[in-house]
């Protein structure tokens, strides 16, 4: 075996994206072998420009109609700068992406080199329609596609479940040890809304 470094040159004008290196062995041809098809050997390269949210946070619960502050850190993690860019946000009844997902806001995020980060907290108003029930906030990077990056399915990132409108429950409940049938007894109990609603 022959094993040693050698120094590449990636052309300037590459597009930000995912490549491949490949390396071949008798590159020209020029020895005759006993099997000419397992010559090549590849590897992954992504080149330019990688935004993701890198740290998020908003609160655990809302009412329709109010506004919440969302915190979240925007990270060039690839090895080319990132022009100026938008993160936006999202309300969704899932942790995933999809064309359902109600648009709440945006901030700008400004250029950034390598391993960069801009952290920021951004006002979001929930809609006053948002039926009750659980949902997630969901922050996307470089959400209008402007910046053209080596990755571009990394950009997505949701918090934990949010409780949007009210939720009602018996946060304690004292009875008597002991009664009697077809007698009566009291009971003292103490029902709370834990939820963001009235």
């Amino acid at each position: 075996t022959s094993t040693g470094p050698t120094p590449l040159q990636i052309p300037s004008g590459t597009v930000p994206g995912s490549y491949y290196i490949v390396a071949k062995a008798d590159r020209a041809g020029t020895v005759l072998e006993s099997d000419e098809s397992n010559n090549t050997r590849l590897v992954n390269i992504r080149i330019g420009t990688d935004l993701t949210v890198s740290a998020w946070a908003a609160p655990s619960s809302a009412s329709a109609g109010s506004s919440v502050t969302v915190t979240d850190t925007t990270k060039n993690q690839g090895t080319g700068p990132a022009a100026a860019s938008v993160t936006g946000f999202y309300l969704s009844t899932n942790a995933s992406f999809d064309a359902a997902d109600v648009f709440l806001g945006s901030r700008p995020v400004p250029r950034l080199d390598p391993s960069a980060t801009h952290a920021a907290s951004t006002s979001l108003r929930i809609p006053a329609a948002t039926v009750p029930g659980s949902y997630y906030v969901i922050a996307k990077s470089d959400w209008d596609a402007r910046v053209p990056e080596g990755v571009e399915t990394n950009n997505i990132r949701a918090t934990a479940s949010i409780k949007i409108g009210a939720d009602l429950t018996v946060s304690a409940l004292t009875t008597p040890a002991n009664a009697v049938a077809g007698g009566t007894f009291s009971v003292t109990d103490t029902t709370a809304n834990q939820g963001g609603g009235g």
